[in-house]
């Protein structure tokens, strides 16, 4: 099941977030996959959780605004990831969010979307039908992170950030 909301985050818990983001882009590294058309797929990425274990300075803020609020047991990977500006809207590829993901699997996929723009995620439901979360500040969606799902760049802003956390 797909679930959605606006506003998750309060203005003023917002506003500590923004604060931090620059310092975030600084610390960015290139992200690659094999899925996608090799000129606009990449991404930077800020990784907070790498494979279970907090590897940034941020984790503190980044619990207690996601992960307590998600009511998180345990989470695998939160990482902050940039798209860039490409002249038309373009989908990075169909895949999963964690590689242990399977179909009785609990954990979750949560993106969270730092801006608005014309980008989106489009995530294939277990019946096949295609959903699509458009980005909007302050807007999250979850799903199953077994669920095949894909971002997308931006043509409307400079770029698309998201905050995406695989959690259970």
């Amino acid at each position: 099941m797909i679930k959605y909301g606006d506003n998750f985050l309060t203005k003023i818990e917002l506003e500590s977030l923004k604060k931090v983001m620059p310092e975030l882009t600084y610390v960015l590294e290139h992200y690659s996959c094999e899925c996608a058309d090799a000129l606009h797929n990449f991404q930077f990425v800020h990784y907070i959780v790498k494979n279970g274990k907090v590897v940034s300075p941020h984790f503190p803020l980044f619990k207690d605004l996601f992960l307590d609020k998600l009511g998180s047991k345990v989470c695998q990977r939160m990482r902050v990831c940039v798209t860039a500006n490409t002249p038309v809207v373009v989908e990075n590829g169909y895949h999963k969010d964690w590689y242990n993901s399977r179909e009785d699997d609990t954990m979750n996929a949560a993106i969270f979307y730092f801006n608005t723009c014309d980008g989106y995620t489009a995530i294939k439901t277990e019946r096949g039908k295609i959903k699509k979360i458009e980005s909007l500040e302050n807007r999250i969606g979850i799903f199953p992170a077994h669920w095949l799902h894909t971002g997308t760049t931006t043509t409307n802003t400079s770029m698309r950030s998201i905050l995406n956390i695989v959690y259970q």
